[in-house]
Protein backbone atom coordinates (compact mmCIF):
# COMPACT_ATOMS: atom_id res chain seq x y z
CA UNK A 1 0.00 0.00 0.00
CA UNK A 2 1.32 3.47 -0.95
CA UNK A 3 1.01 5.71 2.11
CA UNK A 4 0.49 9.02 0.29
CA UNK A 5 -2.30 7.58 -1.85
CA UNK A 6 -3.90 6.01 1.20
CA UNK A 7 -3.82 9.35 3.04
CA UNK A 8 -5.26 11.23 0.06
CA UNK A 9 -8.20 8.83 -0.12
CA UNK A 10 -8.75 9.14 3.62
CA UNK A 11 -8.81 12.94 3.32
CA UNK A 12 -11.34 12.83 0.47
CA UNK A 13 -13.52 10.41 2.42
CA UNK A 14 -13.36 12.60 5.53
CA UNK A 15 -14.36 15.74 3.61
CA UNK A 16 -17.12 13.83 1.84
CA UNK A 17 -18.46 12.53 5.16
CA UNK A 18 -18.86 16.05 6.55
CA UNK A 19 -20.76 17.34 3.48
CA UNK A 20 -19.62 20.90 4.24
CA UNK A 21 -16.59 23.17 4.29
CA UNK A 22 -13.87 21.91 6.63
CA UNK A 23 -10.53 23.30 7.81
CA UNK A 24 -7.03 21.83 7.74
CA UNK A 25 -6.79 21.32 11.51
CA UNK A 26 -10.16 19.57 11.66
CA UNK A 27 -9.09 17.12 8.99
CA UNK A 28 -5.69 16.56 10.57
CA UNK A 29 -7.28 15.92 13.97
CA UNK A 30 -9.89 13.53 12.56
CA UNK A 31 -7.28 11.47 10.71
CA UNK A 32 -4.51 11.76 13.30
CA UNK A 33 -2.19 13.46 10.84
CA UNK A 34 0.26 16.31 11.30
CA UNK A 35 -1.08 19.68 10.15
CA UNK A 36 1.81 20.40 7.69
CA UNK A 37 1.35 16.96 6.12
CA UNK A 38 -2.38 17.49 5.81
CA UNK A 39 -1.85 20.94 4.32
CA UNK A 40 0.47 19.59 1.60
CA UNK A 41 -1.96 16.79 0.76
CA UNK A 42 -4.82 19.27 0.50
CA UNK A 43 -2.84 21.56 -1.78
CA UNK A 44 -2.05 18.64 -4.08
CA UNK A 45 -5.69 17.55 -4.25
CA UNK A 46 -6.71 21.16 -4.87
CA UNK A 47 -4.23 21.51 -7.73
CA UNK A 48 -5.74 18.43 -9.36
CA UNK A 49 -9.25 19.87 -9.08
CA UNK A 50 -10.40 17.25 -6.57
CA UNK A 51 -11.00 19.90 -3.91
CA UNK A 52 -12.37 23.44 -3.83
CA UNK A 53 -10.93 26.11 -1.50
CA UNK A 54 -12.76 29.11 -0.06
CA UNK A 55 -10.42 32.04 0.56
CA UNK A 56 -12.63 33.71 3.17
CA UNK A 57 -13.37 30.57 5.17
CA UNK A 58 -9.87 29.14 4.62
CA UNK A 59 -11.60 25.79 4.27
CA UNK A 60 -12.01 22.98 1.75
CA UNK A 61 -14.76 20.86 0.24
CA UNK A 62 -15.01 18.36 -2.62
CA UNK A 63 -14.11 19.81 -6.01
CA UNK A 64 -15.32 19.62 -9.58
CA UNK A 65 -12.69 17.05 -10.53
CA UNK A 66 -14.45 14.38 -8.46
CA UNK A 67 -17.74 15.10 -10.19
CA UNK A 68 -15.95 14.76 -13.52
CA UNK A 69 -14.86 11.26 -12.53
CA UNK A 70 -18.35 10.44 -11.29
CA UNK A 71 -19.70 11.95 -14.48
CA UNK A 72 -18.38 9.02 -16.49
CA UNK A 73 -21.54 7.33 -15.16
CA UNK A 74 -23.95 10.30 -15.10
CA UNK A 75 -22.29 13.59 -16.11
CA UNK A 76 -25.29 15.88 -15.63
CA UNK A 77 -26.07 14.54 -12.17
CA UNK A 78 -22.49 15.06 -11.00
CA UNK A 79 -22.25 18.58 -12.41
CA UNK A 80 -25.67 19.52 -11.02
CA UNK A 81 -24.80 18.39 -7.50
CA UNK A 82 -21.56 20.34 -7.62
CA UNK A 83 -22.89 23.61 -9.02
CA UNK A 84 -26.26 23.66 -7.21
CA UNK A 85 -25.08 25.54 -4.06
CA UNK A 86 -23.63 28.32 -6.23
CA UNK A 87 -26.82 28.54 -8.28
CA UNK A 88 -28.93 28.76 -5.14
CA UNK A 89 -26.72 31.47 -3.63
CA UNK A 90 -26.90 33.56 -6.80
CA UNK A 91 -30.66 33.08 -7.08
CA UNK A 92 -31.29 34.04 -3.44
CA UNK A 93 -29.12 37.14 -3.72
CA UNK A 94 -30.62 38.61 -6.92
CA UNK A 95 -33.89 36.74 -7.49
CA UNK A 96 -33.20 36.37 -11.21
CA UNK A 97 -33.22 33.25 -13.38
CA UNK A 98 -30.02 31.18 -13.26
CA UNK A 99 -29.22 28.52 -15.87
CA UNK A 100 -26.23 26.21 -16.21
CA UNK A 101 -25.48 24.50 -19.54
CA UNK A 102 -22.96 21.78 -20.42
CA UNK A 103 -21.89 20.01 -23.60
CA UNK A 104 -22.59 16.28 -23.23
CA UNK A 105 -22.13 13.90 -26.16
CA UNK A 106 -22.41 16.68 -28.76
CA UNK A 107 -25.62 18.05 -27.21
CA UNK A 108 -25.88 21.11 -24.99
CA UNK A 109 -27.96 20.12 -22.00
CA UNK A 110 -29.44 22.01 -19.06
CA UNK A 111 -27.51 21.05 -15.93
CA UNK A 112 -29.71 23.06 -13.59
CA UNK A 113 -32.33 25.79 -14.09
CA UNK A 114 -33.61 28.10 -11.34
CA UNK A 115 -36.51 30.15 -12.71
CA UNK A 116 -37.45 33.55 -11.29
CA UNK A 117 -41.03 34.80 -11.04
CA UNK A 118 -41.04 36.29 -14.52
CA UNK A 119 -42.11 33.88 -17.26
CA UNK A 120 -40.19 35.41 -20.16
CA UNK A 121 -37.69 33.20 -21.95
CA UNK A 122 -35.60 33.45 -25.11
CA UNK A 123 -35.74 29.71 -25.71
CA UNK A 124 -36.53 26.66 -23.58
CA UNK A 125 -35.04 23.15 -23.73
CA UNK A 126 -36.86 20.16 -25.16
CA UNK A 127 -38.14 17.30 -23.01
CA UNK A 128 -34.60 15.88 -22.73
CA UNK A 129 -33.18 19.20 -21.54
CA UNK A 130 -31.39 19.83 -24.84
CA UNK A 131 -30.91 23.39 -26.12
CA UNK A 132 -30.86 23.62 -29.92
CA UNK A 133 -30.56 27.34 -30.74
CA UNK A 134 -27.43 28.08 -28.72
CA UNK A 135 -26.54 31.41 -30.30
CA UNK A 136 -29.79 32.94 -29.00
CA UNK A 137 -28.58 32.51 -25.42
CA UNK A 138 -25.74 34.11 -23.47
CA UNK A 139 -24.99 30.70 -21.94
CA UNK A 140 -25.17 29.05 -25.35
CA UNK A 141 -22.69 31.54 -26.79
CA UNK A 142 -20.29 30.81 -23.94
CA UNK A 143 -20.54 27.08 -24.72
CA UNK A 144 -19.79 27.78 -28.38
CA UNK A 145 -16.93 30.15 -27.55
CA UNK A 146 -15.11 27.88 -25.11
CA UNK A 147 -15.92 24.34 -26.28
CA UNK A 148 -13.95 22.42 -28.89
CA UNK A 149 -13.33 23.81 -32.34
CA UNK A 150 -14.99 20.88 -34.11
CA UNK A 151 -18.25 21.35 -32.22
CA UNK A 152 -18.23 25.09 -32.92
CA UNK A 153 -17.58 24.62 -36.63
CA UNK A 154 -20.29 21.95 -36.92
CA UNK A 155 -22.79 24.30 -35.29
CA UNK A 156 -21.79 27.15 -37.56
CA UNK A 157 -22.51 25.02 -40.65
CA UNK A 158 -26.13 24.62 -39.50
CA UNK A 159 -26.80 28.36 -39.46
CA UNK A 160 -28.22 30.27 -42.40
CA UNK A 161 -27.19 33.90 -42.83
CA UNK A 162 -28.40 36.56 -42.69
CA UNK A 163 -30.65 35.53 -39.80
CA UNK A 164 -34.15 36.84 -39.41
CA UNK A 165 -34.79 38.30 -35.98
CA UNK A 166 -33.77 41.11 -33.71
CA UNK A 167 -30.11 41.35 -32.63
CA UNK A 168 -28.96 38.23 -34.47
CA UNK A 169 -26.08 37.71 -36.91
CA UNK A 170 -25.87 38.84 -40.51
CA UNK A 171 -22.95 36.61 -41.49
CA UNK A 172 -20.74 33.74 -40.36
CA UNK A 173 -17.89 36.22 -39.94
CA UNK A 174 -19.97 38.36 -37.58
CA UNK A 175 -20.93 35.29 -35.56
CA UNK A 176 -17.30 34.13 -35.34
CA UNK A 177 -16.13 37.60 -34.29
CA UNK A 178 -18.65 37.67 -31.45
CA UNK A 179 -17.39 34.31 -30.15
CA UNK A 180 -13.84 35.65 -30.25
CA UNK A 181 -14.92 38.70 -28.22
CA UNK A 182 -16.49 36.39 -25.65
CA UNK A 183 -13.28 34.37 -25.34
CA UNK A 184 -11.24 37.56 -24.96
CA UNK A 185 -13.37 39.26 -22.30
CA UNK A 186 -14.39 36.03 -20.55
CA UNK A 187 -18.16 36.46 -20.61
CA UNK A 188 -21.18 36.84 -22.90
CA UNK A 189 -23.96 39.41 -22.77
CA UNK A 190 -27.21 39.42 -24.76
CA UNK A 191 -30.03 41.94 -24.86
CA UNK A 192 -33.51 41.60 -26.34
CA UNK A 193 -32.60 38.71 -28.64
CA UNK A 194 -35.50 37.92 -31.00
CA UNK A 195 -37.41 40.75 -29.32
CA UNK A 196 -37.67 38.63 -26.17
CA UNK A 197 -37.52 41.52 -23.71
CA UNK A 198 -34.72 39.73 -21.82
CA UNK A 199 -31.13 40.59 -20.98
CA UNK A 200 -28.61 37.93 -19.93
CA UNK A 201 -25.02 37.44 -18.80
CA UNK A 202 -22.99 34.22 -18.84
CA UNK A 203 -19.50 33.04 -17.89
CA UNK A 204 -17.55 29.82 -18.44
CA UNK A 205 -16.72 27.39 -15.64
CA UNK A 206 -13.58 25.29 -16.07
CA UNK A 207 -12.31 21.94 -14.83
CA UNK A 208 -9.19 21.88 -12.69
CA UNK A 209 -7.06 21.19 -15.77
CA UNK A 210 -8.34 24.36 -17.45
CA UNK A 211 -10.73 22.67 -19.88
CA UNK A 212 -14.20 24.13 -20.36
CA UNK A 213 -16.84 22.44 -18.19
CA UNK A 214 -20.08 24.43 -18.37
CA UNK A 215 -21.66 27.86 -18.81
CA UNK A 216 -23.40 29.64 -15.94
CA UNK A 217 -25.89 32.38 -16.89
CA UNK A 218 -28.35 34.76 -15.29
CA UNK A 219 -31.21 36.47 -17.15
CA UNK A 220 -33.93 38.98 -16.37
CA UNK A 221 -36.48 41.30 -18.03
CA UNK A 222 -34.95 44.40 -19.62
CA UNK A 223 -36.58 46.73 -17.08
CA UNK A 224 -34.26 45.16 -14.46
CA UNK A 225 -31.25 44.77 -16.74
CA UNK A 226 -29.62 47.97 -15.52
CA UNK A 227 -25.92 48.82 -15.34
CA UNK A 228 -25.49 48.54 -11.58
CA UNK A 229 -27.32 45.23 -11.32
CA UNK A 230 -25.59 43.83 -14.39
CA UNK A 231 -22.20 44.71 -12.91
CA UNK A 232 -23.08 43.07 -9.59
CA UNK A 233 -24.35 39.87 -11.19
CA UNK A 234 -21.40 39.66 -13.58
CA UNK A 235 -18.98 40.09 -10.68
CA UNK A 236 -20.71 37.27 -8.78
CA UNK A 237 -20.68 35.01 -11.83
CA UNK A 238 -17.00 35.67 -12.42
CA UNK A 239 -16.15 35.15 -8.75
CA UNK A 240 -17.90 31.77 -8.84
CA UNK A 241 -16.03 30.80 -12.01
CA UNK A 242 -12.68 31.83 -10.55
CA UNK A 243 -13.33 29.93 -7.32
CA UNK A 244 -14.38 26.74 -9.09
CA UNK A 245 -11.31 26.81 -11.32
CA UNK A 246 -8.88 26.69 -8.40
Amino acid sequence: MIQSVDRAIDILNEISRREDWVGVREIARALNLKVPTTQQMLKTLLAKGLLEFDQERRQYRLGLGLWVLAGKVNPLDGLARFIAPHVENLFRRFGETVVVLALVNDNVRVVIWRQSKHSLAVIVPDEKGIIAELHHLAGGRVVLAFSGRSFREAYLKKLRFPEAGKNLFRSAEEFTAELERIRTRGYAVTKDIMGSGIGALAVPVFYGNGEFAMAMASSMPLNRFKTEKKDQILKNLRDISATLRL
